[in-house]
């Protein structure tokens, strides 16, 4: 039986946003714009979601593909646990403010970047402090805490 069931995204660096974001449109329709990771545009292709990003510091190129848990932060922690009780290394849990999602990272036996994640509610970001995770917060001015890392609990 497969750990996931359904795709969230695929994550992919651009050297160029705006000309990425015109070839992109013909493929499918433009879901948002975040302020993900200095900015970033999602499509919608089909069932999936592409979201892109532009990034100098980093390979062009597929960054990482993304699993739905569906569900809440109980459902993403019990898949995140299934994971380590296979064998697979998972970084902590956390929430990213920009997308309104808890996730954490893992990678395949070649070091490719995987994630999962779950969508939540818009107060999720005190849920995450008061459990203890660590989480993202890109807009400072609103929560004085931008980036920060509570005490792992997970």
């Amino acid at each position: 039986m497969s750990v996931f069931k359904k795709f969230d995204h695929i994550d992919i660096i651009v050297k160029d946003l705006e000309k990425a974001v015109e070839y992109w449109q013909k493929l499918g329709p433009e879901v948002r714009r975040t302020s993900h990771l200095g900015g970033s545009v999602e499509f919608s292709v089909g069932d999936i979601v592409i979201e892109l990003h532009e990034a100098s510091d980093r390979k062009l190129g597929t960054d990482h593909i993304s699993f739905l848990v569906e569900g809440g932060l109980k459902e993403l922690k019990a898949k995140r646990q299934e994971l380590i009780d296979k064998g697979c290394e998972c970084k902590r849990i956390n929430y990213v403010a920009a997308t309104s999602k808890y996730l954490f990272s893992f990678t395949d036996l070649e070091g490719y970047r995987l994630q999962a994640c779950t969508i939540v509610l818009p107060d999720a970001l005190e849920e995450a402090e008061s459990l203890g995770l660590a989480f993202h917060d890109p807009n400072p001015e609103r929560h004085e805490r931008g980036l920060k890392f509570i005490n792992e609990k997970i």
